[in-house]
């Protein structure tokens, strides 16, 4: 499943080179280098998807929404080159993601704390895989809380990158008008080097952009939020590709399966409800009854239902 040393080493030492906590140890260098041969054996590893799963366990309590994902990963990606970074998880849950990433045949690196920020991570492996020879293959990027439900790896997009859409809406949590972006829990890029190719294009004339960083700035007196990748999004414009609604059929996503405790209060009576149910089947380990929740989630977090019900509208004809 694993390239050689000359494809995700590269990548690896990249990331070293960029200095964000030292994502990756030694250890993958050996591992890298005991699978080379084996890699070898089979060309259409050559051609594989490169994933990056980035962990995160602050209380043991919510390690469901940790571990969920590696009962489906091979499911939605069995060909694919993984790599698990936990992003200093407490030490009781780092055993147990690294033992789930040996079993589903993925690599598993340790990020020591403090960890590194999402989006410093996520920028740092794009322009590290767009600077080596994998770079024209896709590279996704996925949240521990979800499901696959079908193979995705024959998705294919004439964007830079795709994932699932989110229209902009009030946030009743953040008192904000979070703006348009493609939610991070699945993002699939084409091509990393076009990619990073556009986001420098951006940089050149505004040195101070960060594509993934999520924000908040106060504007004719009113709260906007650029949550992770939305700058990226505005930035690109007709560039991105949205999943559709037969794209969105291939996964669900939990939300919150590393947070909920810290969100949980300030969602209204009826948010509560949903999620106390689909948190409790993903902790139970109910896999069926998260077939679909994508289509009831479209954002709870809006106050008015008619304007949840008029945005859910908004999603699925851009989805079209």
């Amino acid at each position: 499943m694993v390239k050689s040393k000359n494809t995700l080493e590269k990548v690896i030492e990249q990331l070293r080179l960029k200095n964000i906590n030292a994502i990756f140890g030694r250890g993958l260098m050996k591992q890298l280098e005991e699978n080379r041969m084996a890699a070898r054996q089979n060309s259409s590893d050559n051609n594989a998807a490169t994933v990056f799963v980035l962990t995160y366990c602050r209380d043991l309590e919510l390690f469901y929404g940790t571990e969920l994902i590696f009962k489906t990963l091979r499911v939605g990606f069995p060909n694919a080159n993984i790599v698990v970074v936990d992003n200093a998880s407490l030490p009781e849950a780092r055993t147990a993601i690294e033992a789930l990433a040996k079993r589903n045949d993925c690599l598993f690196e340790q990020i020591p704390a403090p960890g590194v920020v999402h989006h410093q991570f996520i920028q740092n492996t794009i322009s590290s895989v767009a600077e080596i020879g994998t770079a024209e293959h896709p590279l996704i990027f996925l949240d521990p809380d979800i499901c696959l439900w079908k193979n995705c790896e024959g998705f294919e997009f004439d964007g830079l990158i795709a994932g699932r859409q989110i229209s902009g809406f009030h946030d009743e949590i953040m008192q904000t008008y979070s703006m348009p972006r493609l939610h991070t829990s699945f993002m699939w890029i084409p091509s990393a080097r076009k990619l990073q190719d556009a986001i420098w294009k951006a940089k050149a004339r505004h040195y101070d952009f960060e594509p993934f960083l999520s924000h908040s700035s106060m504007i004719g007196g009113t709260w906007y939020r650029y949550d992770t990748g939305a700058g990226l999004f505005a930035v690109l414009s007709g560039k991105v590709s949205a999943f559709t609604r037969e794209h969105l059929d291939f996964y669900d996503h939990l939300f919150c399966g590393s947070h909920i405790d810290l969100l949980y209060d300030f969602c209204n009576p009826g948010t509560k409800e949903r999620m106390r149910e689909i948190h409790t089947d993903a902790k139970e380990g109910n896999l069926n009854a998260l077939k679909g929740i994508w289509k009831h989630q479209v954002l709870d977090t809006r106050k008015d239902k008619n304007e949840a019900e008029s945005q859910r509208k908004e999603v699925f004809a851009t989805n079209e």
